[in-house]
């Protein structure tokens, strides 16, 4: 009996030892393909490039976004361990936070909360790894005084890097 819990011990610790190894590294530039992503009509999105820099727990992430209302560009310096991190973002006080979601820590979670309006806006985007490191898939959530807009968005390397 004793052995069996020891056994089982063991493969718990060594099982979450190879998946914190297993996180995948986004770091990066990667293109929206808009035609492939389902981006909401009102986000009015033209184009955009995410160029991420990882090294755990360290992340950079830069976004450049064009609109039919012109250009966005953020930059977020942040720590995937979920600790927030204050930044102004269109004259908003906001504040923003990275972890690894999911029990196998395959996604990388971003949320953003900012104040200043009418009501706070909160973004969550959700991103995972796919077609052998050659794709970005994110699941993006904004809510605000207007409702909820969800975009699925694919980008894709664009940085010559072999993933």
């Amino acid at each position: 009996m004793k052995g069996k819990l020891l056994v089982l011990i063991l493969m718990a610790l060594f099982g979450s030892a190879a998946v914190a190894q297993n996180k995948p590294n986004f770091t990066g530039t990667w293109q929206l393909d808009v035609l492939r992503s389902r981006l909401d009509p009102k986000s009015d999105v033209k184009s955009a490039t995410m160029k991420i820099d990882l090294a755990d727990p360290k992340l950079k992430i830069e976004m450049n976004v064009q609109t039919g209302r012109g250009p966005r560009a953020h930059v977020f310096e942040l720590q995937t361990d979920g600790t927030e991190s204050e930044q102004t973002i269109d004259g908003r006080t906001c504040k923003a936070a990275a972890r690894w979601g999911t029990i196998t820590g395959e996604r990388l979670r971003l949320e953003i909360t900012c104040s200043g309006g009418a009501a706070p806006m909160v973004t969550t985007r959700e991103m995972k790894l796919g077609d052998k490191g050659k794709m970005l898939t994110t699941m993006l959530i904004e809510k605000d005084e207007h409702g909820q807009r969800r975009s699925n968005e694919f980008f894709i390397r664009d940085d010559g890097k072999k993933p």
